[in-house]
């Protein structure tokens, strides 16, 4: 792997600098009020008067008046003193921004940083990373007028997008759509819509009509990969969508009396402050149910495969299996985690990143990793599993690792680096074979 030419090609957008990506990513003088909105989650924040002319001055007092939020401040900073200070948006991009730039540290030294990630209110680590974008904008693109819309581009349309894992796996998602943008629906066949970092082109949209329709009203699909505008609002994460059909409607107050739709967590919440979730498997099929057949067949709308274990299909990413399954189960059983642990592969000179899922330890010291996946339907789900965790294990210097699923817990052993399984587990009975589980893990350690 050439380093140098991946890095020349993930810079040429920002070399060229399209007035697209321009319009993205370089931050304009006349809109820091409506900014900060945005960044605030679409709510007003005043700006602290006065405002010091000075940036170490104005740094103290931006600190304390946002509370150290990295964001605002930056915005802010970047607004008054733009040769000095960069606009960084903490966004849910850290983990393959910082990835990326670990990646290449290598090639441009200031990119090697003893830290994962800036943190909503990392200052100083702001600070450093400020300094670092600096050094690099200026070598890379010494004649630029506009080093920030460069920056930005690179930070998060370059390393972001790069360093992106996204599931190989159609997957469903539900927005919303408030009364203002009704008739976005009813005369476009075609709308960028705010998304969510895992969305994929192919990937199904439910459109949710918040009051006074209150139903799901419309089906879209994903016509490209989301891109990252460091601006916007919520996520910060754009998506273009096509049309695929409008549907009869399918109310709310049906869905909080249906017997499976109920059960769905957003459901329960009246879609409060739902912008773009996941929709499970389970919840998937059963709005397919809902909409006439005819309509399934004209549009290839086919329902999921799931299997018959007592949590599959009910949850909606891989993120809320592991926050609502896994970190529960580790805590019932008295171990420590560690989530998106970092862990480097050696690919003969060359570093290759990955991230597991949950680094576990017990008092004795590491112990095992937890390798999740959002289904595992087949064998070939499992062997695909079964040779990341492996790689894993092997690169941490565990003695073993576990596939964890709603489908099931697969619990390995690394004999002379070849996994053997252990036992499985499947999560309807775990709650009565946690001692199992535990002795399992703790037996595998030498």
């Amino acid at each position: 792997m050439n380093k140098k030419k991946l890095l020349i090609t993930l810079l040429e957008p920002a070399y060229s600098y399209e007035k697209e990506a321009e319009s993205k990513c370089r931050p304009d003088p006349y809109k820091l009020e409506i900014d900060l909105f945005n960044l605030n989650h679409r709510r007003k924040v005043a700006r602290p008067d006065p405002r010091p002319s000075d940036p170490d001055a104005m740094i103290a007092v931006l600190r304390t008046h946002f509370k150290d939020k990295v964001t605002l401040i930056s915005r802010v900073l970047n607004h008054y003193f733009p040769e000095q200070y960069i606009f960084y948006n903490v966004s849910k991009l850290e983990d393959e921004i910082f990835d990326g730039l670990d990646f290449f540290s290598d090639i441009f030294p200031p990119f090697k940083f003893s830290f994962e990630r800036v943190g909503k209110t990392g200052w100083d680590h702001y600070l450093e990373l400020n300094q670092a974008m600096f050094e690099f904008a200026n070598a890379t693109w010494p004649d630029a007028k506009d080093l920030h819309g460069r920056i930005l581009f690179f930070l998060y349309n370059g390393l972001g997008l790069m360093f992106l894992n996204r599931e190989e796996i159609r997957r469903y998602w539900i927005v919303t759509c408030s009364e203002e943008n009704y008739e976005k629906l009813e005369v476009n066949d075609v709308v960028g819509w705010s998304g969510r970092k895992d969305m994929h082109t192919g990937d199904l949209v439910f459109f949710y009509r918040t009051a006074p329709t209150k139903a799901i009203t419309n089906i879209y699909v994903v016509d490209q990969d989301p891109y990252f505008e460091p601006f916007w609002s919520y996520d910060g994460f754009r998506v273009w969508m096509n049309h695929v059909c409008r549907i009869p409607d399918i109310p709310f107050s049906e869905m909080r009396l249906d017997p499976v739709l109920k059960e769905w967590g957003i459901i329960r919440a009246q879609f409060q402050g739902v912008v773009a979730e996941p929709v499970p498997y389970r919840m998937y099929n059963r709005l397919l149910e809902l909409i006439p057949a005819e309509l399934r067949v004209e549009h290839g709308l086919t329902s999921e495969v799931v299997s018959t274990a007592s949590s599959a299909g009910d949850f909606g990413s891989e993120a809320e299996f592991d926050e609502k399954f896994i970190a529960p189960l580790l805590d019932k059983l008295g171990l420590k985690r560690s989530y998106q642990h970092n862990c480097r592969f050696a690919l003969g000179s060359q570093v290759v990143h990955g991230r597991v899922d949950f680094f576990v330890s017990d008092e004795r010291g590491p112990l095992t990793l937890f390798e999740d996946k959002i289904r595992i339907r087949d064998d070939k789900e499992l062997k695909a599993a079964r040779d990341q965790g492996a790689s894993y294990a092997l690169q941490l210097g565990l003695p073993s690792f576990v596939i964890a699923a709603p489908e099931g817990l697969w619990v390995y052993r690394l004999n002379k680096n070849i996994p053997e399984l252990v036992r499985r587990f499947v999560p309807g009975e775990l709650d009565g074979q946690l001692d199992e589980l535990h002795r399992a893990l703790r037996d595998l350690k030498p």
